[in-house]
């Protein structure tokens, strides 16, 4: 009997699982998470932007000097840029995680925070909810956030913390005010790791505050000792702002003027009127405005609704309200508006799941998984689609650049687009001093980006620039075709080395034994990035090419361009061993682009071994699904006697009614059809494919003259 009840309590369990809502929605939501570990943990640490070198250069410094700098150290400009480092702790922490694990600890932190505030998020929403209905509504939401959050933690930057304490702020002062005594220590992080954002810690705590104040004023009853174990910390919290290396300097850095930076720094910029008004979903993907506008939509309803209602708490509103002031300073402030209106959508989640209770039975489920795991997954699919190289990528940063300056018995300055200057300095300072990187208007000034942007286009700036620091380098942008024919006007400014990204110039007169050593002479950079390799490789310098692109990649064995250039040069020497060395060291360093698996594919294809070469060009579809790639594999096929694949293949690859598509191409389509007893569609592609052969092309004219007699004959239908 004993064991019939504990069966039978065991079934219950099992069908409860399936039948009941509550533990559905729950499971769904553990799977989002899941679904967001698996993606975050293996996303490496890639050049979105270079902001994170100068903080990990920052940490160095502050570690090895034992004090926090107050001037533009790294750059050689003059006189130095003062400086309140408001992020100072946020540089101490990334710098020594990465100290100690490399760039896999700063994949780990990046994943634990972006877990930490969306698992603070779906605890704050679901704090009191009993009901299914708040958990179905919850789900949607977190669902939401999850992917609005998504991209700010694409990067390693002070806000990522930022938008974590303000979800924490908003915990504990809504749902747990017995442990309001964790607010100031909580301030004294913030404030040291992202400190100009202290206008909006103060804003959550005054919120609070006030709504006491007036509750009390309103009841007309003196402050209770609960009360104040609630006040005084928040007070004291607020005090914090001075509690930072920069004392009182840190509270006018919030409003640094940024009109000028953001014509030139897109988040700077304030947000577009039509930008609130953009709904876009395409196939289950919503664009990143649309996530955003449905939050705060729905916040804003909300509070018209409560406000109408006179139900709408006094602190909830005075959040809502700063979001929205926040909104129209700038882009990036939409993060700390959306997270704003989190109590809001709180009380939305409590009123429309008493209107609206959702019922049982397939709808809600099916609603459910669409927008809280499909939808994410879709999303998450598509953002994280091409994997650079784990941990760490050098893809968009000038590597090879920053290993010629430190291999080379050289230092000085280095004349840099401050765009990479984040991560020149890194790997750089001390031994160099560069011009200047992103951080602008907060260290560097709007006419320190003026004059930098005009030096590589315009040849007074440059000439200027030249004259009053005569830097011993130059560093510049390879997509920068402009500079090459300003640097003509400069002889002794010689080009040194090459990387993806950039291009080194040397004043020959401050090394000259350098300058003579490496010199390009061969390969000209500019043309060697933007000219076909199939050019390249037809150059009658070939030999001088090759000694010197030998050269820069023993510098920089990684560096793609150069690997590219090889591998070109030693297929069509017929070398395929080194071809394919080349190939998969594109492959191996730069995952996320098609050359590495295009050059393994066309050299398994030229010595014949096909099973590898359609294995390389199927990499491909997966990043480029073009009808050239088909015809490849199609081709191989065809090669291999495969005529079925070879049909299906090719018959994607080709549409008849397209201008590219010419009789050439439809040959080997026909015989496949032929071969693979599809008569009808071989007669049919014949027609339209012979009457386009042109007289004159006499081979192919006979070719398709012998394949309508195959066609006609039935014994060689068939390719023996």
């Amino acid at each position: 009997m004993g064991k019939e009840t504990n069966m039978g309590r065991k079934i219950k369990i099992f069908t409860d699982f399936f039948t009941g809502l509550n533990i559905y929605y729950k499971v769904c939501i553990a799977f989002l998470f899941l679904v967001t570990i698996y993606y975050l943990f293996q996303w490496p640490i890639f050049a979105g932007d270079t902001d994170l070198w100068y903080h990990l250069n920052g940490g160095r410094y502050i570690l090895e000097n034992k004090s926090v700098p107050e001037d533009s150290y790294f750059s050689f400009i003059s006189p130095p840029r003062e400086w309140v480092d408001y992020f100072w702790f946020f540089q101490v922490v990334v710098y020594t995680i990465h100290n100690f694990f490399d760039y896999y600890g700063l994949v780990f932190l990046r994943a634990i925070l972006f877990l930490s505030i969306t698992i603070t998020i779906w605890f704050f929403l679901v704090k009191d909810s009993k009901d299914t209905s708040s958990l179905f509504y919850s789900g949607i939401i977190l669902a939401l956030y999850v992917m609005l959050l998504l991209p700010r933690y694409h990067l390693i930057r002070p806000h990522t913390f930022t938008y974590l304490f303000i979800v924490l702020f908003l915990y504990i002062l809504e749902y747990r005010p017995d442990r309001t005594y964790l607010i100031p220590i909580l301030s004294l992080f913030w404030v040291n790791l992202h400190g100009i954002t202290y206008p909006v810690m103060i804003l959550i705590l005054l919120a609070y505050l006030l709504e006491i104040f007036i509750r009390q004023i309103r009841n007309k009853t003196s402050l209770k000792r609960k009360e104040l174990y609630f006040i005084i910390p928040i007070i004291v919290a607020m005090a914090c702002v001075y509690l930072t290396p920069h004392g009182a300097k840190l509270t006018w850095i919030p409003f640094v003027p940024t009109e000028f930076a953001s014509l030139y720094i897109r988040e700077l910029q304030p947000i577009e009127l039509k930008e609130l008004f953009t709904f876009n979903i395409y196939k289950l993907i919503p664009t990143h405005g649309t996530i955003f506008n449905i939050l705060f939509y729905s916040a804003s309803i909300a509070v018209i609704g409560m406000f109408v209602r006179w139900r709408i708490r006094l602190s909830h509103l005075i959040l809502f309200t700063g979001g929205v002031i926040l909104l129209t300073k700038g882009i990036r402030l939409k993060y700390e508006c959306a997270l704003l209106i989190l109590p809001v959508l709180k009380d939305a989640i409590s009123l429309i799941s008493f209107r609206h209770a959702v019922r049982k039975g397939l709808i809600p489920r099916v609603i459910f998984i669409v927008i809280v795991l499909l939808m994410p997954f879709m999303y998450m699919k598509g953002f994280f689609a091409q994997m650079p190289k784990f941990p760490f990528s050098f893809k968009g940063l000038p590597h090879g650049i920053t290993l010629f300056l430190n291999k080379i018995d050289a230092k000085g300055f280095v004349l840099n687009h401050p765009n990479t200057g984040g991560y020149i300095q890194w790997k750089l300072y001390p031994k160099y001093k560069i011009f200047m990187d992103m951080e602008v208007p907060f260290l560097f000034t709007n006419e320190d980006f003026y004059v930098v942007k005009k030096v590589f286009t315009d040849e007074l700036f440059l000439k200027k620039t030249l004259s009053r620091y005569d830097p011993s380098f130059i560093t510049v942008p390879l997509k920068n075709l402009r500079f090459r024919d300003l640097i003509s006007s400069f002889p002794d400014y010689r080009v040194v080395f090459f990387d993806d990204e950039e291009v080194l110039y040397i004043n020959r007169n401050h090394y000259p034994s350098i300058a003579s050593m490496y010199e390009l002479k061969a390969i000209e950079p500019y043309a060697f990035i933007n000219m076909p390799f199939e050019k390249l490789v037809e150059k009658e310098n070939m030999q001088d090419m090759l000694k010197e692109a030998g050269r820069l990649q023993s510098i920089y064995p990684e560096c793609g361009a150069i690997n590219h250039y090889l591998s070109k040069v030693y297929m069509k020497k017929g070398m395929y061993e080194k071809a394919l060395y080349h190939a998969k060291i594109i492959k191996e360093n730069f995952p996320e682009s098609i050359t590495g698996y295009r050059l393994m594919a066309d050299i398994y294809k030229t010595i014949k071994d096909y099973d590898k070469a359609i294995e390389n060009y199927k990499k491909i579809l997966k990043f480029w699904n073009v009808a050239e790639i088909h015809k490849e594999i199609g081709l191989i096929y065809f090669e291999k006697k495969e005529y079925d694949r070879a049909y299906k293949t090719l018959v994607k690859a080709m549409n008849i009614y397209e201008q590219g598509t010419d009789y050439k191409d439809l040959y080997y389509l026909i015989l496949s059809a032929l071969y693979s007893h599809r008569l009808k569609e071989a007669k049919t592609l014949f027609y339209y494919a012979f009457n386009s052969v042109p007289e004159k092309d006499i081979e192919w004219y006979r070719k398709y003259e012998e394949l309508q007699g195959k066609m006609q004959n039935p014994e060689n239908r068939r390719q023996k």
